[in-house]
């Protein structure tokens, strides 16, 4: 299971496949819009080498192209296992994606907007989780890592628990979920890439409504207005210093 998948790795990490930016905009009051955009553009050299393996002269189809916005409420409404809590937050939430695969283009953008702070978190877990059939719906013909053999990389926020509340923000690590991430098969393959990791980024950007009063954090940095929090790290940093993406900020 593991040299499979850490040749997998290494060449998502060769293509530098990887971006994930998480923003959160909060406005003066409370509500706002948490946005995941993720660039998969270098999926499709992966896909280009192993077209060249395979041997079985089955042929693939080119220059596929999609661009595309989706609203959640479609799927949402009609999913049995979300509540109505659930389904009342992406009533307002889109994804888009664009896909051109004669460009090596994948982008994909998640937006939910919230009306008030304590409806972050919710929707943290919610995007963290993939929602479930919803969001399986929706990328359903995509070039998604991990479609067929089900190996994806790890979810960063998936080691780490979120506070959101109207004058502070925190990202702690949850060390009894970050102990058993580092027993998975998957990840002891992932570690043996080494460097290569740095690869696959991870970015975490916060607009706050007015100045922060203080921040902690190894690697957060606060512009000169003190509105917009920056956080950035890689694959590789959650491995060897996952307390890297760990931050507080009073606001």
């Amino acid at each position: 299971i593991v040299l499979p998948f850490l040749l997998t790795v290494a060449m998502l990490v060769f293509a530098g496949c990887m971006e994930t930016t998480e923003e959160l905009t909060i406005a003066a009051d409370g509500s706002g819009t948490y946005h995941v955009g993720m660039d998969m553009s270098g999926l499709f050299d992966l896909m280009d080498a192993m077209k060249a393996m395979d041997a079985s002269g089955t042929e693939n189809k080119k220059g596929e192209k999609m661009d595309t916005l989706i609203a959640m409420r479609d799927f949402a409404d009609t999913a049995s296992h979300l509540s109505a809590e659930q389904k009342a937050l992406l009533q307002n939430a889109h994804m888009k994606m664009k896909m051109d695969e004669a460009a090596k283009e994948f982008k994909m953008d998640m937006r939910f907007p919230f009306a008030k702070i304590g409806d972050v978190t919710k929707l943290m877990q919610f995007s963290q989780s993939g929602g479930g059939n919803v969001m399986d719906n929706m990328l359903k013909g995509a070039p998604v890592a991990g479609n067929g053999g089900g190996e994806k990389m790890p979810d960063l926020n998936s080691y780490y628990d979120m506070v959101v509340t109207g004058n502070v923000i925190e990202r702690k690590l949850n060390k009894e979920k970050y102990a058993a991430m580092q027993q998975g098969e998957q990840v002891k393959g992932m570690q043996q890439a080494g460097d290569m990791l740095e690869s696959i980024k991870y970015n975490t950007v916060i607009h706050l409504p007015r100045p922060a009063k203080s921040i902690k954090g190894t690697h957060a940095q606060l512009s000169a207005d003190k509105k917009t929090l920056t956080l950035k790290g890689t694959l590789q940093d959650l491995f060897q210093d996952p307390e890297a993406f760990s931050y507080r900020i009073e606001y």
